[in-house]
Formats: C-alpha cells, sequence, structure tokens
C-alpha cells in the first residue's frame, strides 16, 4: 500500500487544472516540502522528530520507489504549467517530465500570452512526437512575423513524421517556406489557418505538393487573405477532403473555379462553410447546381451566398434529390427565397436537424409549418426577420412542437 504522499500525488494528477494558472495542492507539497527537512540524529526520541523522520522516508519512497509507468500515468494527466513544476523537483522527475510521450497533444493556446522565442525554442525538442498541436495567437509578443515563422519550421520539421493536427489560427503571416514545410507532414489530417495573412503569396511550386496531402481531412482558412490561385492548388491535391471552411474569406473570388475544382477532386466532402465569402459576387443559379455532385454532403453552409437570380431556377431541387443526407443547411440572407423552392428541401433531406433561413423575407409560415411537421429529425429552424412569419404562428409551432427549437 502506498503512503500518504502518493496518494496525495494521485489525487492531484486527477484534478483538472487546465484553467488553473498557479497549482496550490500536493504536489507543491511533495516537490518543496524537502527544502524544510533535515537529517536527524540517531537517537532521536521526540514524537516531532519522529514524525520529520516519517515524512523524510515517505518523501525518499516517492521520489525513488515511485514506478516509472505510474509516474508516466500522472505526468500524462498534467497541464504544461504543472509538468514543467514537477520537472524541477529532482533528476528522476525532470527526465520523465521531459519525455516527448507526454507531448503528444500540445495545447499552447491558453499560455498565448506567456510565449516568445525562448518558449518555443525549449519547447522545440519537447514536441518531436507531437500529434495535435495548437498554437493559436502565439506570435503575439513576437515582434516579428519571422520569429514564429522561424519557430513553426524548427518544431514542424521535428515533428513532420507524428504531426496529424495543426492549428495556426491568428498567427499574422505565413511565409511561403513555411506554408511548404506545414504541406510536407505526410500524415496531417487536420490543418487551421483563420485569419492568416499569407505574406503575399499568390501560389506555389508545383512541387511543394507531390500528394504530400493524401490525409488530410479538413481545412479551415476562415477570416483569412488566401487566394482563389492558392486554395485552387491545395484542393487539387487533397482527395480524401471532408470539412472545408472558407467562411469571410476576403481575397477569394467568384465560386465557380472553387466549387469546380471541388466536385473533380474532392468527391468525399461531408461538410461545406462558405459564409460572406462571396457575397456580393457574379455567382449565377447555375453553378449552385454543382453542389448536386457533392453526394457525401452532410452540412452546407451558404449564408450571405445567394446567387444572382434565385427565383425560378432548380439549384436546390439538384441539391435536395442528390444531397439527401444533409444534416445541417444554412442559407441565410437569401432575400428571394420562396416557400415553393423550399419544398425539394423538406420533401428529400429528411435527416435535417438544423435550418437557417434568416432574414429571408419572401419567406411564410408555410414553409416553417411543412419543416416541423415533415423533418422528424429537426431540433432548430432559425427564420429571425423573415417577413411573412408573424409572432403569433411562430408562437403557435412553439408550442405545438415543443421538440424544436425555433428562433424567431
Amino acid at each position: 500500500m502506498y503512503p500518504a504522499a502518493v496518494i496525495d500525488l494521485l489525487g492531484a494528477a486527477t484534478h483538472d487544472h487546465s484553467s488553473d494558472f498557479i497549482l496550490f495542492d500536493s504536489l507543491d507539497q511533495v516537490a518543496l516540502c524537502r527544502e524544510g527537512l533535515q537529517i536527524l540524529p540517531r537517537n532521536a526520541n521526540s514524537k516531532t522528530e519522529t514524525s520529520k523522520v516519517g515524512k523524510l522516508n515517505e518523501m525518499n519512497f516517492t521520489e525513488t520507489c515511485l514506478p516509472s509507468e505510474l509516474l508516466y500515468d500522472i505526468f500524462d494527466r498534467l497541464d504544461l504549467r504543472s509538468l514543467n513544476r514537477c520537472a524541477q523537483v529532482n533528476k528522476r522527475w525532470n527526465s520523465v517530465a521531459s519525455d516527448p510521450y507526454l507531448y503528444r497533444n500540445v495545447d499552447l493556446k491558453v499560455y498565448w500570452n506567456k510565449i516568445n522565442g525562448n518558449t518555443l525554442d525549449k519547447l522545440k525538442e519537447k514536441l518531436e512526437r507531437v500529434r495535435k498541436l495548437d498554437m493559436t495567437w502565439c506570435d503575439e509578443y513576437l515582434i516579428e512575423s519571422k520569429e514564429i515563422n522561424f519557430n513553426i519550421l524548427k518544431i514542424v520539421y521535428a515533428a513532420k513524421g507524428t504531426l496529424t493536427h495543426l492549428c495556426l489560427n491568428h498567427i499574422r503571416s505565413l511565409s511561403k517556406e513555411t506554408l511548404e514545410r506545414i504541406f510536407d507532414c505526410p500524415n496531417l489530417e487536420e490543418l487551421r489557418l483563420q485569419n492568416i495573412n499569407f505574406d503575399g503569396i499568390e501560389d506555389l511550386p508545383t512541387t511543394s505538393f507531390c500528394n504530400r496531402l493524401k490525409k488530410l481531412k479538413t481545412l479551415d482558412v476562415s477570416l483569412s487573405f488566401i487566394t482563389t490561385k492558392l486554395l485552387v492548388q491545395i484542393l487539387q491535391n487533397t482527395h480524401n477532403l471532408e470539412h472545408l471552411v472558407m467562411d469571410s474569406c476576403k481575397k477569394l473570388g467568384n465560386l465557380e473555379p472553387i466549387l469546380t475544382v471541388v466536385q473533380n477532386h474532392n468527391q468525399k466532402l461531408k461538410s461545406w462553410s462558405s459564409s460572406c465569402s462571396f457575397k456580393k459576387k457574379q455567382n449565377n443559379s447555375p453553378i449552385y447546381e454543382e453542389f448536386g455532385k457533392l453526394i457525401h454532403l452532410e452540412e452546407l453552409n451558404l449564408n450571405y451566398c445567394e446567387p444572382e437570380s434565385p427565383h425560378g431556377s432548380n439549384c436546390l431541387q439538384r441539391i435536395a434529390f442528390n444531397c439527401n443526407k444533409l444534416k445541417r443547411l444554412e442559407l441565410a440572407d437569401w432575400k428571394q427565397l420562396t416557400d415553393e423552392e423550399m419544398i425539394p428541401i423538406i420533401s428529400q433531406c429528411k435527416q435535417l436537424f438544423h435550418l437557417n433561413l434568416n432574414f429571408s423575407s419572401r419567406i411564410s409560415d408555410m414553409t416553417l409549418g411543412r419543416a416541423c411537421e415533415n423533418l422528424p429529425n429537426l431540433r432548430q429552424i432559425c427564420v429571425v426577420f423573415c417577413g411573412e412569419i408573424t409572432e403569433e404562428m411562430a408562437e403557435y409551432y412553439k408550442e405545438t412542437y415543443p421538440n424544436i427549437h425555433i428562433l424567431h
């Protein structure tokens, strides 16, 4: 049976420290109580001295006899700050706490205001086996964007064989060299590059890809300054892509070239989100019919991306009949959308659980009623500022279908 110090240590390890920046628990006792301990004479007889001897023996047991497997299991449950403090206890703990095995999933976002070049440089060796790495906002305290690019290059180079998930959201800019190094990670499955300035990168050499992105399933470039040409290049080399997010991208041109390459190279796509990216662009209704070729689509977000002349077109009809696996459909601000055009969606897409029709001024309570009645999996429908839907009718359907959250 383990002594009390080990039991306290186990209790401390299972505590969630993800939101604690200062750790006051038994780990501190184990790490710091040695400072007050002294070697006692052999003839110590008092209760106080006996108690101190007991604590010393207990401490020695904890540090020398605790199985390495148990120590690894405890450390694997700690956050980075706690792990760093454990590394300062003694040589053995430092060796265990520095093992790259413990740094497979690293979230630096919670420490964004503490990150600097020196921190990243010290972490580099520990991240050689990292699988999931989140560096959101980690360049806020770096003077030049070159510094963050240099550190990202070192980390990605060290971990390129194991890296599967990489999040660089809100990094000021990425250089061409950094981007090429990221694309060189053969096992990368998820890449998030929100709100990034691509430093004037219009495109990349063909040799930068060479089928290296075969495993990429999720790509998120929302709020970024990615160009149509660069995005098309990436999509042409990601044949297993399942989730594409490009909301509010400032430099994307028309929808047509992107949708064309997706239907030719990304047939496994399950979710498409382009909210606000193609607002007020010259996108004709026939282009939207091409979404019907993406038969595996489960989520489609076209908020604020209404085609020029949706009225009378069969774009939604084509989507409804071919993409009947849809679970989430976003059509906010489609001001010309009518009740009649929504009939195919409601009759064919029986798996829909979320439907957004906000600001669609021609939608009436007929569509609301049909959706609530005919979509068995529907859990939320948004009809804010749908001019034809009165408050009374919205309240009626809320009472009639309490399992559906109606936003009006």
